[in-house]
């Protein structure tokens, strides 16, 4: 039997991760739960392309026009932030400078979002409205508009890293699973493509 803590239901939410492994599915298919592995998979992704970072990474960008790896990560912690403030999270905090600090935000707010998405019911979901000057819109948005944005993001990064000679480690985004022996995180060390 779950049980409760604060507003946490413990066997389904509060999964503590840092995302470097996929969690486990939920063991009920709903729109709520479906929504928290969206967001898991964006957290694995994510973690994996943080992972590894050289200092020299963190402002690097390809043009002078695009945003920095840095930047990107403030975005979509920004918009995670949004979503999880929206749905009765907490208020976004503005993002550290310190990078290490930037990525366990990001990552914690994740974790926080994909917590209170698997606790939704269906009708919370469709009584959900993202409200903004242009008008109201429904739990759809967040799908099209904040998480499919933060994928793209996270192949911003993904693609920044490798133009600056530092690539993501391989990892099974199907299975979910790390590097072997890291094997490949000691290969970029290396140099080796």
């Amino acid at each position: 039997m779950p049980g409760w803590v604060g507003d946490c239901q413990i066997e389904i939410l509060c999964m503590a991760t840092d995302f470097s492994i996929l969690p486990d599915p939920p063991d009920a298919l709903t729109p709520g739960t479906a929504l928290a592995r969206l967001v898991d998979g964006i957290g694995f992704r994510l973690h994996w392309a943080l992972e590894g970072l050289r200092p020299e990474d963190h402002d690097f960008a390809p043009t002078p026009e695009a945003m920095t790896i840095r930047q990107i990560v403030s975005h979509i912690l920004s918009m995670m932030q949004w979503i999880d403030g929206a749905l009765g999270g907490a208020a976004g905090q503005e993002p550290p400078q310190d990078f290490e600090a930037l990525r366990s935000m990001t990552l914690t707010r994740l974790q926080a979002l994909r917590d209170r998405l698997a606790g939704m019911s269906t009708e919370d979901l469709e009584a959900f409205r993202i409200v903004r000057p242009q008008g109201e819109y429904p739990t759809w948005n967040v799908i099209s508009g904040p998480l499919a944005d933060a994928l793209t993001h996270v192949g911003q990064i993904n693609t920044c890293r490798r133009i600056n000679g530092n690539p993501t480690p391989r990892v099974n985004y199907f299975s979910g699973e790390r590097p072997a022996g890291g094997e490949e995180i000691s290969r970029r060390e290396r140099g080796v493509r």
